[in-house]
C-alpha cells in the first residue's frame, strides 16, 4: 500500500525507507518501529488476569469461611449461618464477574481493576460479617 510521504518525512539515514509511517488508526504520521508500549494487552494475558483474580478471590473467601468456622465452632446463626456463607460466595462471584467484564472492555488499568476487586470484596465481607447477626440472628452455640 503506497503512502504519500512529504519531503520532510523522507529517510534521514540514507536508506529509502521513511523514518515515519502514516498510522490510519491515529490519522497521523508516527515514528517507524515497534511501539514503546503495547496498545492493548493480549486476550491470553487478560484471561490469565481473570484466573489470578479468581484465585485471589477464592483465597479471600476461604479465609472468611475459616475465620467464621473458628469463631463459631459447633454454632449456628450469625456469621456461621448458611445465609452468611452463601452471601459471601455470591458477593465474590458478582464482583469477579463485574471486574472481568470491565477488564475485557477497558483492557487497561489492570492493576487498578485488580486492587478494586480485592478491596471491594474485603469491604463487602466485613459488611457481611457485621450485618450477619442482624439478618440471620445471633450466633447460638
Amino acid at each position: 500500500m503506497a503512502q504519500d510521504i512529504t519531503p520532510e518525512h523522507k529517510a534521514t539515514d540514507g536508506g529509502d525507507e521513511p523514518d515515519v509511517i502514516f498510522d490510519p488508526y491515529l490519522g497521523r504520521f508516527v515514528p517507524r518501529g515497534p511501539p514503546k508500549h503495547p496498545r492493548h494487552p493480549s486476550r491470553t494475558y487478560l484471561s490469565a488476569c481473570v484466573v489470578v483474580m479468581a484465585a485471589v478471590g477464592g483465597v479471600i473467601w476461604f479465609v472468611y469461611i475459616w475465620i467464621a468456622s473458628i469463631s463459631g465452632l459447633f454454632c449456628t446463626g450469625g456469621q456461621v449461618s448458611d445465609g452468611s456463607l452463601t452471601t459471601a460466595t455470591f458477593l465474590g462471584v458478582a464482583l469477579w464477574l463485574a471486574a472481568s467484564v470491565i477488564l475485557f472492555r477497558l483492557r487497561r488499568r489492570l492493576t487498578r481493576i485488580f486492587v478494586s476487586f480485592v478491596s471491594l470484596y474485603i469491604l463487602g465481607l466485613v459488611a457481611v460479617w457485621f450485618l450477619s447477626p442482624l439478618m440471620w440472628g445471633p450466633m447460638q452455640c
